[in-house]
C-alpha cells in the first residue's frame, strides 16, 4: 500500500471480502478454492497435456485452426491465473521460488517462442513439436500439495495415474516425431508407448535412441517423472497414512463419547444424576461427534426396551413368588389339620392304657405283683 490504505494490497483485501469474489474460486494460495474450481483447473491441465499428443500422432489435425486456438486459450488461462496470484502476493519473489508455484510457471512456457530451446533441440515451440510441452505436466504438481483438503484420497490416487499417463503419452508423442524416420526399432506408435512406459518404470530403454533430440526427450521424461510423479506418490501415501490414523483417532474418540453417553444413561435411569446435567453431558458428546446423536437415539430405544423387559420379568417373577408363597401356606395348613385329627386318638389310647394299668395295680391275689402281707393273728415262731 501507499500508507493511506488505498494500495494494491488494501484493494485486494477489500475485494477478497466480497462474497461473489470468493465464489469465483480466486484466493491467495488456492487454499480456500472450491472443489469445482480445482476440478476445472485439472480439466484444463489435461486438455493442455493431451492436445499435443493428439496432433503428434495425427498430423492432419495439426492443420486445423481450432486446435492451436484451444491450446493458446488454455495456456492463456494458466498465464492469467499465475499473474493474478503473483500480484496478490505483492510480487514477492519468494512466492515464485516455491516448487509448486514454479511448476505453474512452467505450464505456460510453450506459448513463448524460446529461441534457446529451438536452437538447441531443433524443435519449435508450436503445438506440433514443442519439447517444452513436457514442462506442462508440472502443472499437475499443484494438485499434490499436502495442505489441499478439497480432494479426497481417491482423487489423489487417480491423479498419480493421470500424471503417469500424461508423461508416457507426451514422451511417446515426442519420440514418434523425432525417431520414426531414423530409428529402425520404431515402426508404429505403440513402440514409442512401450518404450516410454519401460523408461519410466525403472526397466530402462529397450533400444538405443539414434538422435540427439530423442535422447533429450528421454532425459526430459525422466526428470519430469521424478519431479511430478514421486511427490504425488508421497502425497498419496501420506494421505493414506493420515486417513488411517484419523480413522483410528475418530474411532477412539467416538468410543469414548459413546461410553460417556451410555454411562450417563445408566446413571439417569438409576436416578443418580439430575436430568438437566445428563442432558448437558449428552449434548456435549453430540457436539463433539454429531453421528453419536443417532447412536444415542438407538441406545435410548434399547434402554427403554430393556427397561420394559426388566419390568415384565420383575412382574413375572413377582407373580411366581406370590404363587409359590400361596402354595407353601396351603401345604402348611394341610399339615396342621392332619396333626389336629391324629392328636385325640392318641389321647384316648393313652387314657385306656393308663386305666388298665391302674386296674391291674388295684386287683388282689397277685403274688407276683404285690408283696406278702403279715397276719397279725399269727404268732412268731
Amino acid at each position: 500500500g501507499n500508507g493511506n490504505g488505498t494500495g494494491r494490497g488494501s484493494r485486494f483485501r477489500v475485494m477478497f471480502k466480497i462474497a461473489w469474489w470468493r465464489k469465483l474460486g480466486i484466493s491467495l494460495g488456492s487454499r480456500d478454492a472450491p472443489t469445482w474450481y480445482r476440478g476445472a483447473e485439472l480439466l484444463l491441465s489435461v486438455v493442455a497435456i493431451t492436445s499435443f499428443s493428439t496432433t503428434a500422432f495425427c498430423p492432419v489435425l495439426a492443420n486445423l485452426l481450432f486446435l492451436p486456438s484451444i491450446e493458446k486459450l488454455v495456456v492463456g488461462i494458466f498465464f492469467a491465473d499465475f499473474c493474478f496470484k503473483f500480484w496478490a502476493h505483492r510480487l514477492n519473489p519468494k512466492w515464485i521460488m516455491h516448487w509448486s508455484n514454479t511448476s505453474e510457471l512452467m505450464s505456460w512456457i510453450p506459448i513463448i517462442d524460446l529461441l534457446v530451446f529451438k536452437s538447441c533441440t531443433g524443435l519449435g515451440t508450436s503445438h506440433t513439436g514443442a519439447f517444452v510441452v513436457l514442462f506442462r505436466m508440472f502443472r499437475l504438481l499443484r494438485f499434490a500439495r499436502t495442505y489441499t483438503d478439497t480432494f479426497t484420497l481417491g482423487i489423489r490416487i487417480s491423479l498419480v495415474f493421470l500424471t503417469l499417463l500424461a508423461v508416457v503419452t507426451n514422451t511417446a508423442s515426442l519420440l514418434w516425431l523425432v525417431e520414426k524416420d531414423l530409428n529402425p526399432e520404431i515402426n508404429i506408435p505403440l513402440d514409442t508407448f512401450f518404450f516410454s512406459l519401460c523408461l519410466l518404470t525403472s526397466e530402462g530403454p529397450l533400444f538405443p535412441l539414434v538422435t540427439t533430440k530423442g535422447k533429450l526427450v528421454s532425459m526430459g521424461a525422466i526428470l519430469v517423472g521424478l519431479t511430478a510423479i514421486v511427490p504425488q506418490l508421497a502425497d498419496a501415501f501420506i494421505a493414506v497414512s493420515n486417513t488411517r490414523s484419523k480413522a483410528v483417532q475418530n474411532d477412539r474418540e467416538r468410543a469414548f463419547w459413546a461410553g460417556l453417553i451410555r454411562q450417563v444413561d445408566k446413571l439417569e435411569i438409576k436416578n443418580l444424576i439430575p436430568e438437566d446435567k445428563a442432558t448437558k453431558l449428552r449434548q456435549l458428546a453430540i457436539d463433539r461427534d454429531p453421528p453419536l446423536e443417532i447412536l444415542w437415539e438407538a441406545n435410548k430405544e434399547q434402554n427403554e426396551t430393556n427397561q420394559s423387559h426388566k419390568m415384565n420379568v420383575f412382574v413375572d417373577n413377582r407373580i411366581a413368588l406370590e404363587l409359590a408363597q400361596q402354595k407353601l401356606l396351603a401345604s402348611e395348613d394341610e399339615s396342621e389339620d392332619d396333626l389336629d385329627e391324629k392328636a385325640p386318638e392318641e389321647t384316648e389310647s393313652e387314657k385306656s392304657g393308663k386305666s388298665q394299668s391302674a386296674k391291674a395295680e388295684s386287683t388282689p391275689g397277685d403274688p407276683g405283683s404285690h408283696p406278702r402281707q403279715r397276719n397279725p393273728l399269727q404268732r412268731d415262731n
